[in-house]
Formats: C-alpha cells, sequence, structure tokens
C-alpha cells in the first residue's frame, strides 16, 4: 500500500504541476469511480460467498446426521454474513422464550420485552431495530453491553414457531443486502430441514413397525450381525438377547378380534420399551 500512496502521490503532484487545481477534479472523479467499482466488486463476492453457504445448506443437508449439527452450520453461515455480536433461535414455549444461541446453549433470559416479542410471532413478520434497540430490550447491568441493532426474521417448517434474533452493539448494523442474504440462508435452512424430517420419517418407517413402534425383523437382523462383528474383532465382550412371546395369543385374535389383539401388542410393546437401557435394542 505504501507503493501504491507514492505512486498516486507523484502522479498527482505531476498532474498538478502541468494542469494546476483541476487535475485535482479529474483525480476525484477517478477515486469514486475505483471506489465505486470496488465496493460493487465487495458485494458481488459477499453475495458469491453467502450463495455459496445456500446451497451447501440446501443440497448437503444429508452430510449433517443431526438436525442439531445443520442448525448449528445455518447460525455460523448467518454470523458469517452480518457479522452480529450475537445469533440465537428464539422458541416460544410456556414459561416465555426460550433462546438457543451459536452453541446451542439454552436459556430462559428474557432479554426481550414479552411484548415485543409476543407480537413479532403473533404476525409472523420481520422486524428491524436499527438504533437504540436497547429501549425494547430489558436493561442490563452494563451499559457497554446495550444492543444498538435488533433483527429477528421468522422461520417456518421447524417442529415449533421460531424466531432466527440477531443483535448488535453497532446502530444501524445490518444492511439491507445483509437481511436479503439472511432471508436466503433461512430460506435455505427450512428446505433442508424440511428434507431431513422427511428423510428421518421414511428411515423410521423402514426400520420400525408401524403397529408397535418397535424395530422390525430386518433392522435386528443388520443390528445382530454387526454385534457378531464386533464380538470377533474384540469391541464387545458378550450379547445377550431375550425372545418373548405372548401366550395364547391366536386363541385371543380368535375370541375378541384382532383389534383387541393389536391392543395387547401395543401395550406389550410399550412395557418393553420402557423396560430398556439406553443402549438396548428392541424388536418384533
Amino acid at each position: 500500500y505504501g507503493v501504491v500512496f507514492i505512486l498516486v502521490g507523484t502522479v498527482l503532484y505531476a498532474s498538478m504541476e502541468m494542469y494546476g487545481q483541476i487535475s485535482l477534479i479529474g483525480a476525484l472523479l477517478c477515486y469514486l469511480i475505483i471506489a465505486s467499482i470496488s465496493r460493487h466488486y465487495d458485494e458481488t463476492k459477499q453475495k458469491s460467498k453467502t450463495l455459496g453457504n445456500i446451497i451447501d445448506l440446501q443440497l448437503k443437508y444429508n452430510e449433517y446426521e443431526t438436525k442439531q449439527q445443520l442448525t448449528m452450520e445455518f447460525l455460523r453461515k448467518v454470523q458469517v454474513v452480518t457479522g452480529a455480536k450475537q445469533i440465537s433461535l428464539v422458541h416460544e414455549v410456556e414459561s416465555g422464550f426460550l433462546f438457543r444461541n451459536n452453541q446451542l446453549e439454552s436459556n430462559y433470559i428474557k432479554r426481550c420485552h414479552y411484548e415485543m416479542l409476543q407480537h413479532l410471532f403473533t404476525e409472523k413478520r420481520i422486524r428491524y431495530v436499527e438504533k437504540r434497540a436497547y429501549l425494547q430490550i430489558e436493561a442490563t447491568s452494563d451499559d457497554d453491553e446495550k444492543i444498538e441493532s435488533f433483527l429477528a426474521l421468522p422461520i417456518s417448517e421447524t417442529d415449533q414457531p421460531s424466531m432466527l434474533v440477531l443483535e448488535s452493539e453497532k446502530c444501524f448494523a445490518f444492511e439491507k443486502g445483509q437481511i436479503e442474504l439472511c432471508k436466503l440462508l433461512v430460506t435455505a435452512y427450512q428446505h433442508a430441514l424440511q428434507q431431513m424430517t422427511l428423510m428421518e420419517a421414511a428411515l423410521y418407517r423402514s426400520e420400525r413397525c408401524a403397529l408397535t413402534g418397535l424395530y422390525n425383523y430386518g433392522y435386528l437382523t443388520e443390528r445382530l450381525q454387526d454385534m457378531e462383528l464386533q464380538l470377533q474383532q474384540g469391541e464387545l465382550a458378550c450379547v445377550s438377547t431375550i425372545i418373548l412371546d405372548i401366550d395364547h395369543f391366536k386363541q385371543l385374535n380368535d375370541t375378541y378380534g384382532h383389534e383387541c389383539g393389536d391392543f395387547v401388542l401395543i401395550t406389550v410393546a410399550s412395557l418393553i420399551k420402557n423396560s430398556l437401557r439406553e443402549y438396548d435394542i428392541a424388536g418384533r
């Protein structure tokens, strides 16, 4: 940069010597043009980077093993785009509002007035407080932590009504372009969540008995094969298997009907599931 400034200064000095003060006007025009091009380039680069993040969320959702991992990546990408000090997912619960930050740490502190969030959840609209947001947020003990800018965006396609909340210590922290990019990220996140939910539902149906919710024969066979391999490799010390049968079940069905038999199966399955340890597997 030092070399560039020396060269620019030398050119300006030579121009003033040759053409006088009018050269300053030309230099100013050149500066404005270069600044405009540079700003446009930076904005295009930022949008390109954000679009790449959006594509990651939409197309690579199957690389995340859980919705929690997907959510953490979504919040991280939002922070990269906006530079916000604090980013949270807010869920409305019976006791108030549940905040989950970008580390997915949860708390129930009411950093915003209850009425304001309640209003936002009712209207399901974007809310942006550009400056003096701390007047609408509960006072903190440290004045340095006052929030100057506050942005809330509704999120649908989730298990419960949610809001993406961004907070910053700067006035006018979120530009229009950043808000639009956040909206695109929210849309990508919603789509990825929806796809993960469909995949989980399909996987559940393929592995479970539709009546009892216990694992089916195919899943049990695969798991037993895996455990046998683990036994051979010394990863497991032993495997215990219990096989249960309901006495006189055919007679029960013939006497009282299959609806009664289904009720017995569901009840027995529920008793078994409630007796399992975390690592036990029950199937039908």
